[in-house]
């Protein structure tokens, strides 16, 4: 069985508490496909697990936009 799963890394402007890193990190969470998010306020980092054949890196990086946030992503 081939794994689908990989890890996208995310750099996140706009947030300026924990509680910003915590919505996201629900935001995230909930959408099908998401294994995990991990979201560090004081790095403005992301990590998101997902599943390639579920969702996509657009779909991520809408899902944080529609959280009210700006996300692009990093080698990082």
């Amino acid at each position: 069985m081939i794994n689908s799963m990989t890890t996208l890394k995310v750099k996140i402007s706009g947030m300026h508490c924990e509680s910003c890193a915590q919505v996201i990190t629900l935001d995230l969470e909930a959408l099908a496909g998401v294994k995990s998010a991990k979201v560090n306020q004081a790095s403005g980092l992301a990590a998101v697990e997902f599943d390639e054949k579920i969702t996509d890196q657009q779909a991520i990086l809408e899902t944080i936009k529609n959280s009210g946030y700006q996300g692009e992503l990093t080698h990082e």
